[in-house]
């Protein structure tokens, strides 16, 4: 059995079809949502028992779980509270599993990987969404954003905010000691895995996945167009840059193409 440890998210659609084409019903997807007491979740601890099961420093139980409203209607995924009776109910015995997939390493998942790899020798693959090294490891941070980024961010600082800055250290420590102690990394962009290798673990090798095939993407051929629009970014994160790429953009001759900006996730603030 293959277990997959994921945040409520838009990936969990496109998980469930790859995996469940390749291995059916071989995998157990395993989705969390934040508590929404946020402070005492990040100092929780956990341990495992005598019957390998992950059990919490102070138990407690989610207010609902409910299915993902990203999951498919032939592979249902149920969501719990993160650290809650109900997730680690989900997990069950950690032995039974062949392979430990974590999509992202978060800081949540990070502090589980370090408590499954004390006790057990089970290969764990880290699928990389990219915040959780941009966002939170300070040597990637550094340059993440030019300055007219910086200065819209500074204007729009939050108390929220600098809760997060404060927590960052903490976080990215255990993040980083977690891709540290693995050595399996799939992603699809060759040049963002030999970043990773070079800055934060040179045993890490390669397997390529990608959470987007083309085959599920564009399931109507007939929408194929060579269209000569302009993507700018992904989504509603400051580190796209979007007001450099703005003014990059004004200088150039694009004439009638269309500049194209997907704002769909991300935050909502900096979107707006």
């Amino acid at each position: 059995m293959i277990l997959h440890i994921v945040k409520d998210d838009k990936f969990i659609g496109t998980i469930t079809s790859i995996f469940e084409a390749a291995a059916p019903n071989q995998n157990v997807y395993v989705a969390w949502r934040e508590s929404v007491s946020i402070i005492p979740s990040l100092f929780q601890t956990y341990k495992i028992d005598k019957k390998n099961h992950l059990t919490s420093s102070f138990p407690k139980s989610s207010k609902s779980t409910q299915h993902s409203k990203h999951s498919n209607p032939e592979t249902a995924v149920e969501v719990s509270e993160y650290g809650t009776n109900e997730f680690f109910k989900a997990i069950g015995d950690i032995s039974k599993f062949k392979l430990i997939i974590f999509h992202s390493l978060v800081y949540n998942h990070a502090k589980l990987l370090h408590l499954i790899k004390s006790k057990f020798n089970i290969p764990i693959v880290w699928s990389p969404f990219g915040y959780e090294i941009y966002n939170m490891l300070p040597e990637f941070r550094s340059d993440l954003y030019q300055e007219k980024t910086k200065t819209l961010l500074k204007k729009h600082k939050t108390k929220e905010n600098r809760l997060f800055n404060i927590l960052t250290p903490r976080k990215a420590k255990a993040i980083r000691t977690a891709i540290q102690k693995i050595s399996c990394c799939s992603i699809s962009i060759d040049t963002e895995f030999q970043t990773y290798k070079e800055i934060i673990n040179p045993r890490l090798k390669q397997y390529w996945f990608t959470y987007y095939p083309l085959d599920i993407l564009i399931q109507d051929k007939s929408i194929v167009e060579n269209a000569p629009n302009i993507l700018l970014g992904n989504s509603a994160f400051p580190s796209n840059n979007h007001l450099e790429a703005f003014d990059l953009l004004k200088k150039q001759s694009i004439g009638a193409r269309k500049i194209i900006t997907p704002l769909s996730y991300g935050d909502p603030k900096y979107a707006e």
